[in-house]
């Protein structure tokens, strides 16, 4: 807050002063930070379960893809690089056709994630097990139903 008062860090935006945000701001965080943290322990653990699920798919399948994630954030990534590290190796390495591909086959089973390869997924408190149940089966199915995926070699 320091840095904030004699200007060495700008703080600039619309709402950022709003007493408004402010107060939904921390009613949020209060809301996140009850129970010992418990609303960012469920994220994690759903976002374990479906990106370890995907992996597995993935693997199992023999398709060249990656789950890469921070917490309940994560990326699908068609590549057959083990990571990526930055924007250069994603433009290098991702098939982003396979990308999207892939998530146009994911509509049609019922499961909505966006068609850009270069925008991640986040689980909320709002997905459960049942969800990621649910979206496992999608994926193999539409894994399945994508006739021009890459195999890995």
């Amino acid at each position: 807050m320091e840095a904030l008062a004699w200007g060495g860090v700008l703080h600039y935006g619309t709402h950022n002063g709003s007493r408004i945000g402010m107060h939904a701001a921390r009613a949020s965080l209060r809301k996140l930070t009850e129970n010992n943290c418990a609303a960012f322990a469920h994220t994690w653990k759903i976002a374990n379960r479906l990106c370890g699920g995907l992996a597995d798919l993935f693997q199992r399948k023999k398709i060249p893809a990656i789950v890469q994630r921070v917490g309940p954030m994560f990326q699908i990534m068609f590549t057959e690089h083990a990571a990526l590290r930055n924007y250069r190796e994603f433009c290098q390495h991702v098939d982003r056709k396979a990308y999207q591909q892939f998530v146009f086959k994911l509509f049609e089973f019922g499961i909505y994630t966006t068609p850009s390869a270069t925008l991640h997924s986040i689980v909320t408190l709002a997905h459960n097990d049942k969800d990621v149940d649910f979206t496992l089966v999608a994926a193999e199915k539409a894994l399945g139903a994508s006739a021009n995926l890459p195999a890995s070699q």
